[in-house]
């Protein structure tokens, strides 16, 4: 392999199309910081690409920190690893909130209508973080099921953001024999990539 034949995209479809069959496949770390610099991380759902084909989808509540965190620093990093192919990449990068209040809508919109019934009913719970108690009788409670319950407004919530991570860099390591380490870079609108010792 040739570092400038390297493209991670292309890479990393491979390996979620590779590992799809297995649920975790589907999870990764995001990481953060809080106002007061200190480095705050969780695992959160793949929602799959933005536009560009290149810039991961997450979703999250307006109430929760992670929202915070982002509004006061929008650099975060990513750290996704694929067990069957026992691959890793490292997505540094940018994130963008869209929220209510952004001028284009059709982001949230495509994403909430591709979550399943009890990932909506999340929305209308409680803030994250609240003291345990069970939710108004018009909302579903936790653990049970959504599709069941007639009530609930399927109308996508306010407090349903959607964070997209526009990626700067990517540091990707196969786990193979040998293995190989590939660091990516964008410059000037141009990825660049340079194989290291891992």
């Amino acid at each position: 392999m040739q570092a400038n034949d390297y493209l991670w995209i292309t890479t990393l479809n491979k390996a979620i199309k590779r590992n799809k069959r297995e649920a975790f496949s589907r999870y990764f770390q995001l990481a953060t910081t809080n106002t007061h610099g200190a480095a705050k991380v969780r695992t959160v759902v793949y929602r799959g690409m933005d536009e560009d084909g290149q810039s991961p989808l997450i979703i999250t509540d307006s109430r929760s920190a992670k929202v915070s965190q982002l509004e006061n620093n929008r650099s975060v990093e990513l750290c996704w690893y694929f067990t069957v192919t026992r691959e890793q990449f490292r997505i540094t990068g940018e994130a963008t909130l869209y929220t209510h209040l952004s001028l284009e809508h059709q982001r949230r919109e495509r994403v909430w209508q591709q979550l399943s019934p009890p990932a909506q009913a999340q929305f209308f719970w409680p803030a994250p973080g609240a003291d345990h108690c069970e939710p108004p009788a018009s909302q579903s409670p936790r653990g049970t099921s959504a599709a069941a319950d007639d009530s609930l407004d399927r109308q996508m919530p306010d407090n349903f953001y959607v964070i997209s991570v526009f990626p700067t860099a990517i540091d990707h390591l196969l786990l193979s024999h040998p293995q190989r380490r590939v660091i990516s870079t964008r410059g000037s609108g141009e990825w660049q990539s340079r194989i290291v010792n891992p």
